[in-house]
């Protein structure tokens, strides 16, 4: 009879380094990009990789009952909560060493209904980055909520990051925020996790609603479970490097070889 998969056949028991020499970050609300992967962007800005993040949308309809959101200031696009939400968005960056970003401005939960709109913006982005400089890097890796995370923006915003995957050839890294994925790379963020936890804590207004905070940290220590014991909190990743079909994507996440062996 043959062998059962082993537990690190399964899952990484085993730290990686993150991937990327030069990386877009696809954000698809401000937050996103810290309580996902912040501790590995952290640690990729400290080794010197170039990390740009782009903020689909400003978060405007996270809390309808909140007063900033009946006001505008004149000539700007977007109301004063959306504003807001981007300021707390530029400390955590700052907190995090990341000097480069964009805010696009389109809808909460509305970059499906925009999706062409957004990819053109990425695929703009995606060549300013690599076209910069004689010499450096292209733009190698995309760091993206993965395709299993509950809200729409952030399921959208995988199907993005396919995209650049395909067309590109950039690796697509998938990160985890709301839904927990089934990693091939985990990434070691204990030395950088009390950085992490004040950049979170930039976001005030949204932990005011829920504790993000909290739950993250559940999550990056559960993320540590496989590793070496010293490894504290974890961020847990699902990375393709080459063109990636739906059909490969499916297999991985269903555990589609673990059951077949069952059968």
């Amino acid at each position: 009879m043959k062998q059962l998969l082993t537990e690190s056949d399964i899952i990484p028991y085993v730290g990686a380094e993150p991937p990327g020499k030069k990386v877009m970050v696809v954000a698809p609300h401000p937050d996103d990009e810290t309580l996902g992967p912040g501790g590995t962007l952290s640690l990729l800005v400290s080794k010197g990789v170039r990390v740009v993040v782009v903020f689909l949308t400003s978060g405007d309809k996270a809390d309808p009952a909140h007063p900033l959101n009946g006001t505008q200031k004149s000539g700007s696009p977007v109301s004063d909560y959306a504003l807001m939400r981007e300021k707390e968005a530029c400390r955590a960056l700052r907190i995090l060493g990341i000097s480069e970003y964009y805010f696009l401005r389109y809808g909460d939960r509305e970059v499906f209904s925009n999706f062409d709109s957004c990819k053109d913006s990425l695929y703009y982005i995606y060549n300013i980055m690599s076209h910069e400089g004689e010499g450096q890097p292209l733009c190698d890796a995309v760091y993206a909520p993965s395709p299993l995370e509950l809200n729409p923006d952030h399921r959208a915003a995988a199907a993005l990051a396919l995209h650049l995957n395909r067309d590109y050839g950039l690796s697509v890294v998938f990160y985890e925020v709301t839904t927990p994925l089934r990693p091939n790379l985990i990434v070691d963020i204990t030395g950088v996790m009390r950085k992490k936890n004040k950049a979170m804590r930039a976001y005030k207004s949204q932990l005011k609603l829920i504790e993000y905070d909290e739950y993250i940290n559940s999550l990056n220590r559960v993320r540590a479970l496989t590793l070496p014991g010293k490894t504290l909190y974890a961020e847990a990743f699902m990375v393709f490097h080459h063109a990636t079909s739906v059909e490969a994507i499916i297999e991985w996440v269903s555990y589609g070889e673990c059951l077949r062996q069952l059968m």
